[in-house]
């Protein structure tokens, strides 16, 4: 129903953030509360969720964590509440190499997962997490020069300038909502790195 929102946050707890569009204010669950910072604008991408008794509206800052999202709730036994609390803080790369690698011991520490969970996201995802909607992120990182917009390109030099490496850049622009100006994109590769 929802595809994005762009607006200001105006509210963040750990798990919800409130985005003002327009002077509505949207309640979104969130997976990543670092992700969001109260007064900024921004994009969010969104996934609407009805159920019977229940009603959700889930925010992310990427198209790949939407994707992940939306696969992880495809399989037996995980629903959008585990699915958020599971990928809290846990990036879309690392999350599809421990699928892919059969890592059931990582998927086990994620919250809301134990071992039959665990198995069960391997049974249901693995092989199929790379050839979906999802980014792959090896290859788009060896591509990634060829399909930069101007404001990433614009970001990267400046990044470069900062004396980040470029396999770094690649990495942070990958997960960073390619709509953002060039000094958005900046400002947020330098609070995910921690500078």
């Amino acid at each position: 129903m929802y595809y994005y929102l762009r607006g200001r946050v105006s509210l963040v707890t750990d798990e919800m953030a409130v985005i003002d569009v327009g002077g509505i204010g949207f309640e979104i669950s969130i997976i990543n509360p670092h992700d969001f910072i109260v007064g900024e604008e921004m994009l969010v991408y969104t996934q609407h969720i009805v159920k019977d008794d229940d009603e959700l509206l889930v925010g992310f800052r990427t198209k790949e964590e939407k994707n992940l999202f939306n696969k992880l709730i495809t399989v037996k036994g995980i629903g959008p509440k585990t699915a958020i609390s599971a990928l809290h803080n846990v990036s879309v790369d690392e999350f599809l190499t421990w699928v892919e690698t059969d890592n059931i011991k990582a998927l086990k520490k994620l919250p809301s997962i134990g071992a039959k969970a665990a198995g069960q996201i391997i049974l249901d995802l693995k092989g199929s997490l790379r050839s979906s909607t999802l980014t792959n992120i090896a290859l788009n990182q060896n591509n990634l020069s060829l399909s930069l917009n101007q404001n990433q390109e614009d970001a990267k030099k400046v990044l470069l300038s900062l004396g980040f490496k470029k396999g770094d850049i690649d990495s942070y622009l990958l997960k960073i909502p390619e709509t953002l100006s060039a000094s958005e994109i900046v400002s947020e590769v330098l609070k995910k790195a921690g500078k």
